[in-house]
């Protein structure tokens, strides 16, 4: 498999703001390891956005060759059955390779998108303040972003737990006096 591909999952889980199709749209001239970051020219919400790359990025990123400033940096490489060397990774690309690394860990029911960049923002919960992980995910409304912060039951009874008293209460009878 190509480095490519895992650097693509691996993208997606820490690079909270990218979505798949914008990392698959990168091209080797939106990668600028000077200043360290990824320039998204055409994401979703319409305005260009610069996602800052942590430095473990930065130094694998120096391994790989560069290539034209025009190439999408996750492309085919030589030796691929049935596709061009140079040419763009497809759509269902990473999807397919992660429903298969899926299915050969033996995890159901969680696609690419629910595995990267919802757990992890969901994750972020225990790091990080509501407010900063808006920012990381670039969101500009809080309606897109309130799904990350949705509390399941479970949640909810973990933390309830911690509300509980040590020695078990019972209620006291109530005396009738009459």
């Amino acid at each position: 498999m190509s480095p490519k591909i895992w650097l693509d999952i691996k993208w997606l889980s820490t690079y909270i703001s990218i979505r798949p199709n914008e990392l698959r749209n990168i091209k080797e001239s939106h990668i600028d390891l000077k200043q360290g970051f990824i320039f998204i020219p055409h994401p979703k919400e319409k305005r260009p956005k610069y996602v800052p790359l942590v430095h473990d990025d930065i130094e694998f990123l120096k391994t790989f060759p560069r290539s034209s400033p025009e190439m999408y940096f996750f492309r085919h490489e030589k030796g691929i059955k049935g596709a061009t060397p140079g040419s763009q990774f497809g759509t269902n690309i990473f999807y397919t390779l992660w429903k298969r690394a899926c299915k050969d860990l033996g995890i159901e029911g969680i696609d690419l998108y629910g595995g990267t960049r919802h757990s992890s923002a969901v994750d972020l919960r225990n790091y990080a303040t509501p407010e900063q992980i808006k920012r990381a995910k670039m969101h500009t409304t809080n309606k897109a972003f309130e799904r990350y912060f949705q509390v399941s039951k479970e949640e909810l009874q973990e933390m309830y737990e911690y509300t509980k008293c040590d020695t078990p209460v019972t209620p006291k009878k109530k005396r009738h006096t009459s």
